[in-house]
């Protein structure tokens, strides 16, 4: 199914951003994230948004959601990239 195959491209776009996080969360501000190329790459109907002061921000909470499946990152000192599934 068309579901299956999708949901498993997110798994592995998690896996990557856990792994290499740097290469996907490399921005200054919340209008540069939104614009990155790697998000026209996750499944259709992903939600995603992004928080943080504009212009430089040194800190930005992201939360990317694709069906049950959850990906929250926190960007200050530290990344911080959290998955979870959601009970639906």
């Amino acid at each position: 199914m068309i579901i299956h195959f999708w949901e498993a491209r997110f798994l592995q776009f998690v896996k990557s951003l856990q792994q290499h996080p740097h290469r996907y969360l490399n921005f200054e501000s919340v209008a540069d994230f939104y614009q990155s190329q790697w998000l026209k790459t996750l499944p259709p109907h992903t939600e995603y948004f992004c928080t943080g002061l504009d212009d430089g921000a040194e800190q930005f909470d992201i939360l990317i959601q694709y069906l049950h499946h959850q990906v929250s990152i926190h960007i200050a000192q530290e990344i911080k990239v959290i998955y979870r599934e959601l009970d639906l």
